[in-house]
């Protein structure tokens, strides 16, 4: 992420360190899936570095949807800014001042929905979505009706 014409650049990372699932509805089935992560920045200005250490929760709503031929789709609703949850500490005294002027946090929030909203939506991602329950029903009728 460049700012500021190329004066400021940052540069993160980070791991993920956990899911956690809620029910949220039967009908339609749907749940909450908070991705936990531990993160790490760096913002440059001027070449000097400034780093901070977070940890990030990404909630995603996750919804089954039946379709006419036995196929279950999941939906993966859209993440927004105030959705996320971050502990972003400074660490050093500069990056403190930075993170109070520059509003650090809110920027790495909104680069990380939009990053997460992109990568949701990846069509590459289709065939992991959606389930494909002829093919399991006619495996399992198999296996039943052979062992009889």
């Amino acid at each position: 992420m460049r700012l500021a014409g190329g004066v400021v650049n940052a540069e993160g990372g980070g791991e993920a360190s956990g899911v956690e699932v809620e029910l949220l509805t039967e009908e339609p089935l749907a749940y909450r899936a908070t991705i936990l992560a531990e993160i790490m920045l760096t913002v440059r200005i001027a070449r000097v570095p400034h780093r901070y250490r977070g940890r990030i929760r990404i909630p995603l709503i996750l919804t089954a949807h039946t379709q006419s031929d036995v196929t279950i789709e999941i939906d993966i609703g859209d993440v927004a800014e105030r959705d996320i949850d971050l502990d972003l500490r400074p660490m050093g005294t500069a990056a403190a001042i930075i993170e109070r002027i520059g509003e650090v946090s809110e920027q790495v929030k909104r680069e990380i929905a939009q990053i997460v909203n992109v990568r949701k939506d990846d069509p590459k991602l289709d065939p992991l979505r959606k389930i494909e329950l002829a093919g399991t029903i006619e495996e399992e009728w198999q296996r039943r009706t052979r062992s009889d």
